[in-house]
């Protein structure tokens, strides 16, 4: 009895801002999925999202298939994404690790954001939400405290009855949630917190129904207690579900007919609405009139933010290990990238600058056979790459202009140049559902040769 007294009041300092939060989560979690699609396909090629699988150099003999693993990916709590668990992996949203496999050689690495200026969710949560949430915790509090007396005396009165009937039948019950989502739909939320609830009222029935057998005397005080303390908690559940449809743009149906009548429902809207009103927070700061409107300004306070914080820079380091066989020579490359955008947030057509800096050790025997480390190449590249089409909120094609230079500072090879310098160029298109197939070229002036290769990229956000 202690530990349900103790949950009482922890739910009941909670429940006040369950249905901001949940609203808060939901417009947080679709602000990032279409973050996720407005990115570049140049920023998808320094850093993955979440899990990404590319046929690389088709049109070569070195062709094969590259793997990149967002390190988020390998998180396995179920609850991952609740704002605490998904603030506190950080780190594990800026690395990934990066495998290749080809016909004749294998890579693997990692690549790691040395920056934390990309994360939306960490530049964005606090910034959009935190000033506002107190103030609509306040009204949908009130909100709760207000209408959940009277709903709880119908809804013990309800659940007392089944109890009652059920206890009369005799028989042991296993199957207590069923029956009350038949007799009472939309009472159970669906939450992890149902089943203690359920199997609280559920116990203290089958106690009763053991001790004393079927046709006993009336529902002993035991059953009728734990729905008194279950029923509040159930209630303020409903309550701040429907306060949540009230408050989204599309509410969908109500579900709570069996418990909660048309007109509470009118009152209950009133009462935010006109708490929404007197706010001087959520009215003169947001221009709200309503807990939709409120959910709205935010949604479109945060979508902004999120195209503020995709011009930031982003900078990753990297390192690759390359094993092969005949003349893919072992190396061990790391690096630096960096990719930053230009253009305000009313700008979709951006443009982005992007450079990078390696530093690559290997063989100088371009036969193969000798597969020492004593060559060093240091290569640095910087370009632009400018998006071309947008719809349907995403970058759909994208042109990216370049310059390389290549120079080996050691372990130089016969009748080799010791630094080379191309163009390089390449083209992408968006197809449906997101992969992209890309054409690179480089050329090299001073032998006039061009080298184009094909790339077929899929990108996964969660």
């Amino acid at each position: 009895m202690k530990q349900k007294i103790n949950l009482l009041i922890c739910c009941f300092l909670l429940i006040s801002g369950i249905a901001s939060a949940q609203t808060v989560a939901g417009t947080t979690q679709a602000a990032e999925s279409d973050a996720n699609k407005t990115k570049t396909g140049a920023t998808e090629d320094v850093l993955a999202n979440y899990f990404q699988l590319a046929a690389k150099s088709i049109t070569s003999t070195n062709s094969g298939v590259q793997v990149k693993l967002n390190w988020f990916a390998l998180n396995m709590q179920s609850d991952r994404y609740a704002s605490k668990n998904y603030l506190n992996s950080t780190w594990q949203r800026k690395g990934e690790f990066v495998g290749f496999g080809g016909v004749n050689s294998w890579q693997g690495g990692f690549n790691y954001n040395v920056l934390n200026r990309r994360d939306t969710t960490l530049a964005n949560y606090s910034e959009a939400y935190v000033a506002y949430q107190p103030e609509e915790g306040k009204i949908t509090q009130a909100a709760i405290h207000k209408f959940e007396s009277a709903i709880n005396v119908g809804l013990a009165e309800s659940l007392t009855k089944l109890a009652s009937d059920l206890f009369q039948a005799g028989q042991p019950v296993t199957d207590l949630k069923d029956k009350i989502n038949t007799a009472k739909p939309g009472l159970l939320q669906g939450l992890p917190s149902d089943g203690g609830y359920v199997s609280d009222i559920q116990k203290a029935l089958n106690d009763a129904i053991n001790a004393h057998g079927a046709n006993g005397p009336n529902l002993p005080a035991a059953v009728t207690d734990a729905i008194a303390y279950d029923v509040p908690f159930l209630t303020e559940e409903a309550l701040s579900t429907l306060i949540n449809f009230h408050g989204s743009s599309q509410p969908g149906n109500r579900p709570f007919t069996s418990f909660i009548t048309d007109q509470q429902v009118t009152d209950l809207n009133k009462f935010l609405d006109d708490g929404v009103k007197n706010n001087k927070v959520l009215h003169n700061a947001l221009g709200a009139n309503t807990l939709a409107d409120v959910h709205q300004a935010i949604e479109k306070k945060y979508r902004l933010l999120i195209q503020k914080v995709s011009r930031r820079p982003l900078l990753t380091f990297g390192y690759l290990y390359t094993g092969g066989t005949g003349k893919v020579l072992d190396s061990h490359t790391g690096g630096l990238t960096y990719i930053q955008s230009f253009g305000g947030t009313d700008i979709q057509k951006i443009g982005q600058l992007k450079a990078s800096l390696t530093d690559t050790l290997t063989s100088s025997d371009p036969k193969g056979v000798v597969r020492n480390l004593d060559r060093n190449i240091i290569a640095f590249q910087a370009g632009y790459n400018q998006v071309l089409v947008y719809a349907s909120k995403m970058s759909l094609a994208e042109l990216n202009i370049a310059l390389e230079e290549d120079r080996a500072t050691s372990g130089y090879i016969a009748n080799a140049d010791k630094s080379k310098f191309y163009f390089d160029a390449y083209f992408r298109v968006r197809l449906p559902q997101t992969p992209w197939v890309k054409l690179n070229l480089k050329y090299d002036p001073k032998k006039n040769n061009l080298l184009g290769l094909l790339d077929f990229t899929y990108n996964l956000d969660k």
